[in-house]
């Protein structure tokens, strides 16, 4: 299909140096899945080349998962800092809720003037 002709294209093109006998194992060994083979080819110290869209020529009909997949790829490091940045921003959202509530427990007597109170 297009997307696997896209995604043998696409690896060539990210790990020049890396054989095409080893793209297509790989491609075999996880079914196309192009974030399992690049996530090996980056643990085994592949350099890996950013796609260039306007040197690479895909096939015509890539499919959106495959365009989301590369996106995916090549763009995991800002992904997973944006991913971090909101776990610290809600754990710290969460600390300030613990501390208002420690702080306003309902204990306080409040004294609103009879004019006041709707009744």
């Amino acid at each position: 299909t297009d997307y696997e002709g896209n995604a043998e294209i696409y690896l060539k093109a990210r790990y020049e140096g890396v054989s095409s006998y080893v793209i297509k194992d790989l491609i075999n060994n996880h079914k196309y899945n192009l974030i399992d083979i690049c996530e090996k080819l980056d643990g085994r110290g592949s350099k890996a080349t950013p796609f260039d869209p306007d040197n690479v020529e895909l096939l015509p009909s890539a499919t959106e998962r495959f365009h989301h997949e590369v996106w995916y790829v090549e763009h995991r490091s800002e992904i997973e800092e944006v991913l971090e940045l909101a776990a610290d921003l809600l754990e710290e959202y969460e600390r300030q809720q613990r501390d208002y509530d420690d702080d306003n427990d309902g204990d306080e007597d409040f004294n609103i003037p009879k004019e006041l109170i709707f009744k």
